[in-house]
C-alpha cells in the first residue's frame, strides 16, 4: 500500500489528470467553434501518426502495434457508426468483436519484448494482427467460400450471440457489450497494478489508453466524444514513447539513478554555490570477483537506493561502474558532511544477506535440520569525498577532479569514511 501512495503513485497522475481534462472538454463542446470541432475529427490520426513516426525512430514496436490497432478502431468508428448503430451483422459482430479484442492486444502489447516491427519476431505480431482483422472481415461479409446462405447465417449469428451476451443486470447503460466490459476491466487493473509496480512511462501509457479508448467506445454515435478519448488514447502512448525515451538516455537501468549524461546536463544549471560529492563502493571489485556479478548488482541497487534518499537537497547519479556523485546547489562542503554521513551510516548498517548457495528457493514445507551452514551477511561500506567551487575549482569538472582526489583521500585514510577537499 504504501508503494501505491510513494513513488509509484505519480505515473498514475497523468492519466486521471488528462482523463478528468477530457470529460470536462466534452462537457464544453457544444461551446466551441464549428471549425475546431472539424479538425477535431481528424486529430486522432494526426496524433497516431506522429506517434507511430516517433515510435518506429525510437524502436518502440509495442507503441507502433498498440497505436494501430486504437487508430483503426477510430477509423471504424468514424466511418460506419457516426450516427450511432444499425441493426446489422457490421454492429454486431464488427464493433462487439473490436471491443474485445482491443484490451486484449494492448494487454499483450504491454508485455512483449521490444524485438523491432520488421524482424522475423515483428512481422510475426503484424501478422497476428491482420489475421484478427481478416477473421472478422470474413465473419461480417460471409466469405467463406462454398458454404451456403443459411450456414453463413449460423456463423453470423452465432458469433453475434457469444460477442453480446447479456452478463450483467444492466443493459442500455453503455454500447459496449458485457464480454467487453470484463475484458476492459480485467486488463485495467492489470495496468494499475502493473504501472504502481514497475512505475515506468510505457506502462502509464498503456493504462492511460485502456481508459481512454473504453470511453470512446461508450460514445459511439457521438462524434466529438469518440475523438476526444481516441485522441486522448494515442497521445497518452505517444508522450509514453517520449518519456521512455527519456528514461533510456538519462536514467541508469540498473539502479534506476540518473545517469551521467543527465549530471552533465544538470551540471550547467549550478549557480555560483556548490558541492559536489563523489562515492565508491568499497573492495567492489574483489567483492564482484568473489561473488559473481548479479550479487554485485544487488549491492549496486542497495546503495544506489540508499544514496538516492540523501537530505540537504542533494540529489544522487551513477556516474559509472561503482562510483556515484552528489550535486549539492547552494551548499558548501561544510554543510554536506552531516547529510553525506548519514548516507554512509545507512549503507554501512544495511543488512546485506548472500543467500547460501544450499538454500532452497521457496521454503520447505517441514523445516530442516539445523546445520552449520547459513546466509552469510555481508558488510557493504562506502567511501566518499566532497568538494565545493571555490578559486581552486571554479568549474563543475574542476570540483570533480577535487572531490575525486578527497575521494583517494579517504581510502588511503582505510574506507568506510568521508575526506573534504582543501
Amino acid at each position: 500500500m504504501n508503494a501505491i501512495f510513494g513513488k509509484s503513485f505519480y505515473p498514475l497522475i497523468m492519466p486521471v489528470f488528462l482523463f478528468g481534462i477530457a470529460f470536462a472538454l466534452l462537457f464544453q463542446i457544444d461551446t466551441m467553434p464549428e471549425i475546431i470541432i472539424d479538425v477535431l475529427d481528424f486529430l486522432p490520426y494526426i496524433v497516431a501518426g506522429i506517434g507511430i513516426l516517433l515510435a518506429w525512430w525510437f524502436d518502440s514496436s509495442r507503441a507502433v502495434f498498440a497505436l494501430f490497432m486504437i487508430v483503426s478502431g477510430y477509423a471504424m468508428l468514424w466511418l460506419c457508426f457516426p450516427d450511432g448503430f444499425e441493426d446489422d451483422v457490421f454492429s454486431s459482430v464488427g464493433f462487439s468483436a473490436y471491443c474485445f479484442l482491443l484490451p486484449l492486444n494492448l494487454l499483450v502489447f504491454s508485455f512483449l519484448e521490444e524485438r523491432g516491427i520488421l524482424t522475423f519476431c515483428g512481422r510475426i505480431r503484424i501478422g497476428a494482427i491482420l489475421l484478427q482483422f481478416l477473421l472478422i472481415a470474413v465473419i461480417i461479409t460471409g466469405g467463406f467460400g462454398q458454404l451456403d446462405t443459411e450456414s453463413t447465417l449460423y456463423i453470423q449469428q452465432t458469433a453475434s450471440n457469444w460477442l453480446n451476451i447479456k452478463i450483467f443486470p444492466f443493459s442500455n447503460q453503455t454500447f459496449l457489450p458485457h464480454i467487453s466490459l470484463i475484458a476492459f476491466l480485467f486488463v485495467l487493473i492489470v495496468f494499475f497494478i502493473k504501472t504502481s509496480i514497475t512505475c515506468k512511462p510505457m506502462d502509464s501509457g498503456f493504462l492511460g489508453a485502456i481508459i481512454s479508448t473504453a470511453a470512446g467506445l461508450h460514445f459511439v454515435g457521438n462524434s466529438s466524444g469518440v475523438a476526444i478519448f481516441f485522441c486522448l488514447a494515442t497521445f497518452m502512448l505517444v508522450s509514453a514513447v517520449i518519456q521512455d525515451s527519456y528514461r533510456m538516455a538519462f536514467i541508469d537501468e540498473l539502479t534506476e539513478l540518473s545517469g551521467r549524461r543527465a549530471l552533465i546536463k544538470d551540471m550547467k544549471k549550478l549557480g555560483s554555490k556548490y558541492s559536489i560529492a563523489m562515492g565508491d563502493i568499497d573492495f567492489f571489485k574483489k567483492f564482484n570477483d568473489t561473488h559473481g556479478h548479479d550479487i554485485g548488482d544487488q549491492v549496486l541497487r542497495m546503495v544506489a537506493s540508499n544514496l538516492e534518499k540523501v537530505t540537504g537537497g542533494g540529489k544522487a547519479y551513477r556516474y559509472g561502474g561503482e562510483e556515484f556523485t552528489i550535486l549539492f546547489p547552494e551548499k558548501n562542503a561544510k554543510d554536506t558532511i552531516k547529510h553525506l554521513e548519514a548516507v554512509r551510516e545507512n549503507i554501512e548498517n544495511a543488512c546485506f544477506i548472500l543467500r547460501n548457495k544450499n538454500r532452497p528457493e521457496t521454503k520447505p514445507k517441514k523445516p530442516p535440520q539445523k546445520t552449520a551452514s547459513k546466509d552469510k551477511p555481508l558488510k557493504i561500506t562506502i567511501s566518499i569525498g566532497v568538494a565545493e567551487r571555490n578559486a581552486r575549482g571554479t568549474s563543475p569538472e574542476d570540483v570533480i577532479k577535487n572531490a575525486d582526489k578527497a575521494l583517494y583521500k579517504a581510502k588511503n585514510k582505510g574506507r568506510n569514511c568521508i575526506s573534504v577537499a582543501k
